[in-house]
């Protein structure tokens, strides 16, 4: 998926910020969004003091369409084993045996979302993943 960020400087300081992604990944049930899929992708949105949100975009063929707007939050599992973490899809970016020993050693059962790009930052925020695990190898560059 592509993602785009825009921010807004007010006074040299962060106030908003914006993130569109072409799609969201459709591989777990925690990673779909609430409310369902949207096949045209999905905008996250940030503003300072206001909270983060999300929108899928609802390609009708007609122009497309937003679905509703939808505060997100990150989510803290209740136990280990129900945290979903993710790690890259390219194996040659992270190392997917060591990622599972430390998932396994941290008590996390549910396998992992493998994503590429930054549309991993909307899922942390909307809750639908816990953590990002990346280890690459010395050799990586």
């Amino acid at each position: 998926p592509n993602l785009s960020l825009e921010s807004q400087d007010l006074d040299a300081r962060t106030s908003s910020a914006m993130a569109a992604a072409s799609s969201a990944p459709s591989s777990s049930s925690s990673s779909s969004l609430e409310g369902g899929e949207a096949p045209g992708g999905y905008l996250f949105l940030a503003e300072k003091r206001q909270g983060a949100f999300a929108v899928g975009i609802d390609v009708d063929g007609k122009g497309g369409a937003a679905l509703p707007l939808r505060r997100i939050c990150v989510s803290e599992p209740a136990a280990a084993g129900d945290a979903v973490y993710m790690e890259s899809v390219e194996s040659r970016h992270s190392d997917h045996a060591f990622a599972r020993r430390v998932a396994e050693d941290s008590g996390i059962t549910v396998e992992p979302l493998r994503l590429d790009s930054q549309v991993k930052y909307g899922v942390i925020a909307a809750g639908r993943a816990s953590a990002f695990m990346r280890f690459p190898e010395e050799s990586y560059r």
